[in-house]
């Protein structure tokens, strides 16, 4: 099954601001949809989305950038060894 998460404000505009990651109850909501999950993000969503949010979950980050690959692998796995 695929399915989409999509973060709205209260006049169902999609929001792209990274403070949403500040309220408690986003944070932990995210974390139960995505626990055990895979699931594919761009790159700035990645960026503002906090890496312990991904325990437990296979990401996939899309970028075009090739420079980035490298870094956010080790970004990724450093995350990883720290978290478990």
């Amino acid at each position: 099954m695929i399915s989409a998460i999509v973060m709205l404000d209260s006049n169902s505009n999609v929001v792209a601001d990274e403070s949403i990651w500040d309220m408690y109850e986003n944070k932990k909501r995210f974390k139960t949809l995505i626990n055990n999950n895979t699931i594919i993000v761009d790159r700035k969503t990645y960026d503002t989305i906090p890496s312990k949010l991904f325990r437990n979950s296979i990401v996939i980050v899309l970028t075009n950038n090739d420079k980035l690959h490298s870094e956010y692998t080790d970004d990724f796995a450093n995350d990883v060894k720290h978290n478990h």
